[in-house]
């Protein structure tokens, strides 16, 4: 099946299989454990050529298989991983879905010479206008921590 190409913006839990994203990994955060769970979990961003991004995660078993295939800073096709809605408290990015990139999902690096394509955006707020973001649950991370101004 031929996959369309498609951006960030427009892929949902709804979405038919057979779309496919060239997006950047801007981060990869390091693995996590849960005290009441053996389960543990990757987090990533993903960046789109239009500058959107998503959370995406890698789950227990799938973070060993996939740990060397994506890398920071560098570009890939992803097709087909899992979307799954994100609860409000947990999404840190604006956009309200998780790509969950397990095993059966299709990952193609884009080769080196079609690379550096997506570039990087960054939006800074002074810091003596954090004030005004009190109590409205905004998220910043540093240094692979995350923290939410409440």
């Amino acid at each position: 099946m031929n996959q369309k190409e498609m951006y960030i913006k427009v892929i949902n839990p709804t979405t038919l299989r057979g779309w496919k994203v060239r997006v950047k990994v801007e981060e990869k955060h390091n693995i996590k454990s849960f005290k009441q769970s053996p389960t543990k979990l990757q987090s990533l961003i993903l960046t789109d050529s239009k500058g959107s991004q998503t959370q995406a995660s890698i789950w227990g078993k799938d973070i060993g298989r996939l740990d060397n295939r994506l890398k920071e800073n560098k570009e890939y096709y992803i097709s087909n991983a899992i979307i799954k809605a994100i609860p409000p408290q947990y999404q840190y990015l604006g956009h309200p879905y998780d790509w969950r990139i397990s095993a059966s999902t299709v990952i193609e690096e884009c080769p080196m010479d079609d690379q550096n394509t997506i570039t990087t955006t960054y939006e800074f707020t002074p810091f003596s206008d954090f004030s005004k973001y009190l109590g409205k649950g905004i998220a910043i991370s540093k240094n692979d921590k995350l923290y939410i101004l409440n």
